[in-house]
Parts: C-alpha cells; structure tokens; sequence
C-alpha cells in the first residue's frame, strides 16, 4: 500500500506543470460559474440516490461532473431513494436550479431521471427533449430518453434514441446495453447480444450486461454460454442474487441438480426473501427425492407469496 502511495505522489510530483496549471483553471472556473447552484444540485443529487450507502456525501457531485462529464456517464450510479418523497424533493431543487440556469442540461436530465422512477415518463420524455434542444449532442439526454420511451412501450422509438447516443459516442456502454434490451423486447436475441458483447467491449467489468447476455444466450438454449455469463457476473459481483438464481435455472436444464441447489441457495443466502428461489430449489429437491426439504421451501414460497 506504501508503495502505491509513493508511486502515486512520485506521478503527481513529475505532472508537467502545465497540466496541473490548466486543471486548476479548470476547477476554479467552474466553482465561480457554479457557485450559486453547487449546493442545491449536491443535495438533490444525493437523494436522488440515497439509499447508495457508498455515496460520499460531502462530494461535490457538480463541479466533478462539469470538469469531467464521463464521471458521471461511466459510475453506475443507483439513482435509488430511501423515499418516493426524495425524488419529489429532489425535483423541486433541480427545478430551482433551471429557474437560476435555465439552461443547465445536466438539472433537466436529473428531474428526467427522477420522473422516470416516479413513473411520470411522459415528463422524463419532456426534460429529455428541453436538454436536447438545448445541446444536440447531449448524449446523455438520448440514453434517459430511450429508458422511458421503452418503459412507454415504444421499443422503436427507445432504439432510435440508444442509437443516436451511440452515434455521438461509439463508447457509450450503457447505451449498447440499453439497446440490448429494447432488441431483447422485440425478440432480437441476436440483434441484443451483439450490443451487449459491445457493452462488455467496452466495460469488461460490466457485470448486468453478462447477465442479461446470460438470460438472452439461455433464450437461445445456449445452456453452457449462458451459465458462463452468470457465473462472469458473479465473479464481478458476488452479492449478485439474480445471477445466482437464473444461473440455477441452466443448471437445472443440464440435469445439474445438486449444482442448481447450490446457486438457488447462494441466491437465498444473500437475498432471504426470493420466492422464485425457495420455489425452483424446492423442484430440485423434489426431483433428488429431498420430500422433506422441497415441503419446507415450498412452505417459504407461499408464505413469501402472500406477503
């Protein structure tokens, strides 16, 4: 770790001082352009995601993503609220963001965002469009857009949206594994996997594209392909449930019992409260005649049903 740290300052110590003369400039420029907004964006942003523990609170989000938008396209953010109230109350601070700037994109996209998880996506759809008109090349406004054309159904549209994002950044991963889905949708396995292999191109490290290429390849009945993308996104992350249960599911297609039980366990251990789980394991057992254990996973189901 010492070594690390030296390294590091030993990088920072030779930078040329150009470099580091111009990113200061950078930084200081934005903090006097953004000085009136950088609170009110700070804190909305955060409730937007607040129920992201890792989130540093005292980050100024703003700044960092105005010096460096790609902060912001390539963290995977959550955008998950402790409340449904906090979208709301973030909204209202984004909201008097754009009565200061009313051209500030980047607010406009955050209340698209915001209505899409309070299922308002014509409104998302409306922010998306202000963001675009004001910046054509805004790549993000066409990525959120997609999201919500999609949840609207208009799967056409939502590709047409993922493709112009794409065509103003061919490295724009989330936008190939958006598409994905949309393709996915309209049953072009192929036409989904060949964006999500795009996305993992990109991203090798982007463990819900080798998941959902998994669910895809499985469509296919590409069984081994399909396990090998679940167990891919595990290896990125082990808390995966989903990739455990789903990976489950092929094990079981292949006869691989005692090896489904396993991943249906896994699944149950990190998440105590997945029905499909407790329910497919309970099958598994049956089948291995574990009469005993498939009752008592089938009566965990049920109760887990009703809830």
């Amino acid at each position: 770790m010492t070594d690390d740290i030296n390294q590091k300052n030993a990088l920072v110590k030779h930078k040329p001082f150009h470099i580091i003369k111009v990113g200061n400039s950078i930084a200081i420029t934005n903090k006097i352009l953004f000085a009136d907004i950088e609170e009110l964006f700070n804190k909305a942003f955060f409730l937007m995601n607040s129920k992201d523990k890792s989130l540093a609170k005292s980050k100024n989000y703003l700044i960092s993503f105005e010096i460096d938008y790609n902060q912001l396209i390539n963290t995977k953010y959550s955008y998950e609220a402790n409340r449904i109230e906090d979208y709301d109350t973030a909204i209202g601070l984004f909201s008097n963001i754009l009565d200061t700037k009313p051209k500030h994109t980047l607010s406009l996209v955050m209340i698209g965002i915001c209505k899409i998880q309070l299922k308002d996506f014509k409104g998302a759809i409306e922010d998306y469009s202000k963001a675009i008109e004001i910046d054509p090349e805004f790549k993000m406004a066409y990525n959120i857009g997609g999201i919500a054309k999609s949840k609207l159904k208009d799967l056409e549209g939502a590709i047409e949206d993922y493709s112009k994002a794409i065509e103003i950044d061919p490295e724009y991963a989330k936008a190939y594994y958006n598409r994905g889905i949309a393709k996915n949708k309209l049953k072009d396995l192929e036409g989904a996997i060949e964006d999500y292999s795009k996305a993992i191109e990109i991203d090798p490290e982007y463990a819900m594209a080798y998941y959902i290429r998994g669910i895809a390849k499985n469509k296919l009945k590409d069984l081994e392909g399909a396990i090998e993308d679940y167990s891919k996104a595990i290896e990125i992350d082990p808390e995966y449930a989903k990739a455990y249960y789903n990976r489950g599911i092929a094990k079981n297609k292949l006869k691989d019992l005692e090896g489904a039980i396993e991943d249906y366990s896994k699944a149950i251990e990190i998440d105590p409260e997945y029905a499909k789980a407790y329910y497919n394991r309970g099958i598994a057992k049956n089948k291995l005649k574990d009469f005993e254990g498939a009752a008592n996973d089938k009566s965990i189901y049920e109760k887990l049903s009703r809830i």
